[in-house]
């Protein structure tokens, strides 16, 4: 057999162990996340629509941590709590064998339970999965195209030559090259299906992006900072002589009903009214995927982190002016 040949052989025998590797470990973690996710709206959407009942908050992440436990997946892995109403809104919304009174009582139930999700104004503690995960890909990666490697030489075993050595080397330097690709097009394709920022844990994600609002308003406002109490929003800018600013911070990862968004803004325009400011603004990652053209009512508004500074830089006429820092989202 030629060198070339036992070169391509170990390639592709490498390639083929890292996929069925992935497929029997990773893959298999992700099919029984899609299907928890499926069985949670499934039988939610039957205890509402059969028995007119909706968990509490905490009954809501209890049953999430329950499904992830019989499926044998991380709590991570799942819809969050926002993310699960959502999609059961969208069933119920598009179930056209339901009466219409039936389905008007089902999406009031969701949006009253999306609004005390709202107020509860907590994540569930969530365990960082992506970390394990790249640890797990590159240690399958490195190990079958060690085995590729093993297999491109094995006709040459008794061989001692440099030509044995070479190669080995060359098939495995291949695989690895090979292997890293494959692995970063699968990370990419998750990350779009997902519309995630990166692979953290929600939490994770949701403390950054208060850090990152954090940062933009202080780099806009750096004349003074103060610390007050938790307030019924996260920040409050005070601008020298200008309209008093609420921000409330939001990780919406996922495209939210029509309905859900409506009540989420309403809450949020309640509370700032109680914080006593001229508007509100809700920052988050991006908003190019929310229904956002119906809703923002001049009182309250949804800009990106991205806009943020922009706005605050455009108001940021006086070397007077003040942040009043509330609670964390």
């Amino acid at each position: 057999m030629s060198e070339p040949l036992q070169f391509g052989l170990g390639v592709a025998l490498s390639l083929l162990l890292f996929a069925i590797s992935y497929r029997q470990t990773i893959g298999a973690r992700k099919e029984r996340a899609r299907s928890a996710n499926t069985d949670m709206e499934r039988v939610l959407r039957k205890r509402l629509l059969l028995e007119g009942s909706t968990p509490s908050v905490t009954g809501l992440s209890r049953f999430i941590e329950g499904t992830a436990r019989t499926y044998r997946v991380r709590v991570g892995d799942l819809f969050a709590e926002e993310d699960l109403l959502s999609v059961l809104f969208a069933r119920v919304l598009d179930d056209d064998l339901l009466s219409a009174d039936k389905r008007s009582g089902a999406l009031a139930a969701i949006e009253k339970l999306v609004g005390e999700v709202e107020r509860a104004d907590e994540e569930p503690a969530r365990m960082p999965s992506e970390g394990v995960r790249i640890r797990w890909v590159a240690v399958m990666g490195v190990t079958t195209a060690f085995a590729g490697s093993l297999a491109a030489i094995a006709p040459l075993a008794g061989d001692s030559s440099d030509g044995s050595r070479s190669v080995f080397f060359a098939t495995l330097a291949a695989s690895v090259a090979l292997i890293a690709t494959v692995a970063t097009v699968l990370r990419f394709r998750d990350r779009l299906e997902t519309g995630a920022s990166d692979f953290s844990s929600p939490l994770q994600e949701a403390a950054r992006l208060e850090q990152d609002v954090r940062k933009t308003i202080e780099a806009a406002q750096p004349a003074l900072l103060e610390a007050l109490p938790s307030g019924p929003v996260d920040f409050v800018v005070q601008m020298n002589g200008g309209p008093r600013i609420g921000i409330e911070v939001k990780m919406w990862r996922s495209t939210m009903p029509k309905g859900v968004l409506a009540r989420s803004l309403k809450g949020i325009g309640e509370r700032g009214r109680q914080a006593e400011v001229d508007r509100v603004w809700v920052v988050t990652p991006r908003t190019d995927h929310l229904p956002l053209a119906e809703y923002q009512d001049g009182y309250v508004r949804v800009v990106s982190l991205s806009e943020l500074g922009s706005q605050l830089k455009n108001r940021s006429m006086h070397t007077d002016d003040r942040l009043d820092s509330g609670g964390a989202t």
